[in-house]
């Protein structure tokens, strides 16, 4: 065997020795049938590296499929991971760390419902409208009683820029400029509870930070929410001029509504700040005419009543005082007839189609005016009321005092 291996030239060497590892790394194994010249040597190990290449080829093509499968599964666990990573180099609390790990667990929905847009938004603006109402969406869109009974149009516009959001217990929701709808969970606002279906931030629309909730509502439990941004409606409105005049129809009505709670607060904090001042000039005949102490004591209680009575009536007077300024501001005044949502500047100076544009036109106009006199007279019959009820009240008083003058 010496002599024949010593007959072999370089080439041939290196042809076998390709040949053993070949068959060695592939696993074909050595078997009982070899390969009996060069060129035989030359094809087994060719066949054998393809043959290997093509195996390691298909078993990664099937581990990718799997992998990708649920492609955002793969992408929340690296989000998982990542996060645990932060926050062992932070050092954070075990507590803290609970916390995190069950919010981002609780978000799970939240996480795929922004991962699938993503991927709808490759599509066309109406095909993306129309998977979010076949979705849903336009159930969200009906919980706001100004975005009730919109046009398919707009509905397939707005529900574009619907996003979801996730509270964790015991937070604020402070979205100054933002509308939310509840979709899971309980919300503690102003004394009640708001769970599924319930919205907040509807005064989005008002331009006047004075006129706008200041409470936040609180969360209680994990609270899932579809929110609309202020901007993202006067993109819509800018588009649909219908539209904008109706948002601006609400706008008047919440702002006349939202400024008669405004200025009666304003009148019972002015009224709490007078002090003894305001009791003085609220001082009616029968305290004058009480001289000794007992009728002082019977008098002191009979005092409340007159002046609730007459602060009451303070307070309608401010209120009837200030739709008479809204109207004003909102309706006589030429730059507040259009929609500061609404369409732009530049078509409202074409003839007819500005004048369709404008909140102050006929039937816009007229529905305000209508909506405005109707508080206006419900104020007035209210006030007149008080003050009768005041006239009674003073009237028997002073009988009262007759009543002891005679029988003394």
């Amino acid at each position: 065997a010496a002599e024949n291996i010593e007959e072999y030239g370089i080439v041939e060497i290196y042809n076998i020795a390709m040949y053993f590892c070949a068959m060695t790394l592939t696993g074909v194994g050595y078997g009982d049938v070899n390969p009996s010249g060069q060129e035989e040597l030359w094809l087994s190990t060719i066949t054998m590296f393809s043959a290997g290449f093509l195996w390691a080829w298909v078993i990664a093509t099937i581990v990718n499929v799997v992998n990708n499968m649920d492609a955002f599964a793969t992408h929340f666990q690296k989000v998982n991971d990542e996060l645990n990573m932060i926050m062992e180099s932070r050092g954070l609390t075990t507590g803290l760390r609970t916390r995190c790990r069950k919010h981002l667990h609780e978000a799970y929905l939240v996480h795929r419902k922004r991962h699938e847009q993503l991927a709808i938004r490759s599509l066309s603006s109406g095909l993306q409208g129309e998977i979010h109402i076949a979705s849903g969406a336009d159930r969200i869109c009906n919980c706001v009683w100004y975005l009730r009974d919109v046009q398919p149009e707009v509905l397939v516009e707005l529900v574009n820029y619907l996003n979801p959001d996730m509270f964790s217990p015991g937070e604020y929701i402070i979205h100054k400029r933002c509308m939310s709808v509840i979709r899971r969970g309980c919300l503690w606002w102003k004394g009640r509870g708001l769970t599924r279906d319930d919205v907040i931030g509807e005064d989005m629309i008002l331009d006047s930070e004075m006129l706008r909730d200041s409470i936040f509502p609180k969360t209680l439990t994990f609270v899932e929410v579809m929110s609309l941004q202020r901007d993202d409606l006067q993109k819509v409105c800018e588009k649909f001029p219908d539209f904008s005049r109706k948002i601006r129809m609400a706008q008047v009505r919440l702002a006349i509504r939202r400024g008669i709670l405004y200025y009666s607060r304003l009148a019972r904090v002015r009224h709490a700040f007078q002090g003894p001042l305001a009791s003085e000039r609220l001082r009616t005949p029968c305290e004058e005419l009480a001289s000794n102490p007992e009728e002082r004591e019977d008098q002191q209680m009979k005092k409340p009543r007159f002046c609730t009575a007459n602060y009451h009536q303070a307070e309608l007077m401010t209120a009837v005082t200030s739709i008479r300024e809204l109207i004003q501001h909102y309706i006589q005044d030429p730059k507040h007839r259009t929609s500061r949502i609404s369409v732009a500047s530049a078509e409202a100076d074409h003839g007819s189609q500005g004048s369709a544009d404008s909140i102050g036109g006929s039937d816009g106009a007229g529905n305000v005016v209508a909506a405005a006199a109707t508080q206006y007279t419900a104020l007035s019959a209210q006030l007149a009321r008080i003050e009768s009820m005041q006239t009674q009240l003073i009237d028997r008083a002073s009988g009262k005092q007759q009543q002891d003058a005679a029988l003394s």
